[in-house]
């Protein structure tokens, strides 16, 4: 199986990229030149033939992901092999809906796109569609109002986020920036359940004025997972060569292959990659952390695109056996999980340790003697360990760094 995560494949390898989305208003036909930048620089993309699946019954329409960027490559789509020239130096992402797939196969494609609709246009479609199954998720913040409202609401595409900016915030300086990762009681559309328990650390004042840093809190209508990100077949001897944790989650029906994710990881992404403009947010002191469904994404997004976090803190997570851990073995990590953890398997995260551990990586794992599923409460404050208590950090290698506070430790994390 492929290391490359299923958002984009790219045969020359995934270039640097700085993202600008491209809101298209309407489905009609869209003449790609016309809506690049234009900086001089002539660049082909050539698409190659792959074969669309078939929809999932809860994510229509089906969505593929055209990449776009300065330099030749090819990528895996649903289109039959053309060339697109387009002028830009930045990245466009499109989508493309089943209803579309008649017109890509027109004779006059080569020069123009037909039936393109914007990538954030088409997952607000899907999110729309999931709300409307799901309005009952919708469980409320587990902040008071007054916590609440230090975090601004605000809208990116269709995903509710919330912002937290520094006290005094300067916009002429610059500020690291954290991504925070809900669990599955935060989904929903409210802009509000996204907040739980454990992040009213973040709005004191005393957390505020010693951390100053730019705080966004996006809410998924779907796990955090990445765009067009799907779960491949795995035969019983497969599931057989697994731990009993992870046995007893597919023999639940967990992880089917006919799923296939809405993006909310990527939209995530994308919303990192906004806020880095618009409030001058550091690109090297970008860290990600959640709990739970939000640790899960935090294992997620360091595997999606390690190179993109300076840091991570998963709390009571875990990621899919089939993914390479050695991907973000350079990803300073401090994770934390309860052992009695009912569930989510301390298994999870024990397993990722042993896997760093193996090749010098760098992660911190901090062991909560007798805590279930509430890591949450005692990590995300954390200064240090209690052998009383049972509560026990190990390090994966000599490049751990031991600061034992959890916010001191995560501050100091910068990409080279």
């Amino acid at each position: 199986m492929s290391d490359i995560p299923p958002i984009v494949k790219i045969s020359e390898g995934l270039l640097s990229i700085e993202t600008k989305v491209l809101a298209l208003t309407s489905m009609a036909p869209v003449n790609i030149e016309s809506k690049c930048s234009d900086l001089g620089r002539e660049s082909v993309v050539k698409l190659n033939k792959s074969t669309p699946r078939e929809t999932h019954p809860d994510t229509k329409p089906i969505m593929k992901s055209l990449l776009y960027h300065t330099a030749n490559y090819s990528i895996e789509s649903s289109f039959q092999e053309t060339e697109i020239k387009c002028s830009t130096d930045r990245e466009i992402i499109e989508e493309v809906s089943t209803t579309s797939r008649s017109w890509l196969q027109s004779e006059s494609y080569t020069s123009r796109a037909f039936g393109v609709g914007v990538f954030l246009i088409l997952l607000l479609i899907c999110s729309s569609f999931l709300s409307a199954q799901n309005n009952s998720r919708n469980k409320g913040s587990g902040l008071s109002e007054i916590e609440l409202a230090i975090f601004e609401e605000r809208n990116f595409h269709g995903m509710p986020y919330r912002l937290l900016l520094p006290i005094d915030f300067d916009p002429r300086k610059t500020y690291p920036l954290i991504l925070n990762l809900h669990g599955r009681a935060g989904i929903g559309d409210d802009n509000k359940s996204q907040l739980r328990s454990w992040s009213k650390v973040f709005t004191t004042k005393a957390w505020r004025k010693k951390f100053r840093c730019i705080m966004i809190a996006p809410q998924s209508w779907d796990s955090w997972s990445a765009f067009n990100e799907m779960n491949p077949e795995l035969s019983e001897e497969d599931i057989s060569q697994l731990s009993p944790a992870w046995q007893e989650r597919f023999k639940a029906g967990r992880y089917s292959s006919d799923e296939v994710s809405t993006g909310s990881l990527t939209m995530a992404f994308l919303l990192v990659d906004q806020i880095v403009r618009d409030y001058k947010a550091d690109p090297k002191r970008i860290y990600v952390l959640g709990h739970s469904m939000g640790g899960f994404g935090t294992w997620n997004a360091i595997w999606a695109d390690p190179g993109r976090f300076a840091a991570a803190i998963p709390s009571a997570g875990g990621l899919l056996p089939w993914k390479n851990r050695s991907r973000f073995l350079n990803v300073p990590i401090w994770a934390f999980h309860g052992t009695d953890d009912p569930t989510v398997s301390f298994t999870y995260t024990q397993e990722i340790f042993d896997a760093l551990k193996s090749v010098k990586g760098n992660m911190k794992f901090t062991a909560l003697g007798g805590v279930k599923h509430n890591a949450s409460t005692y990590g995300f404050v954390y200064e240090g360990d209690d052998e009383e208590k049972g509560f026990i950090t190990h390090t994966s290698s000599k490049r751990c760094d031991k600061t034992p506070n959890v916010w001191d430790w995560l501050f100091k994390q910068k990409l080279d």
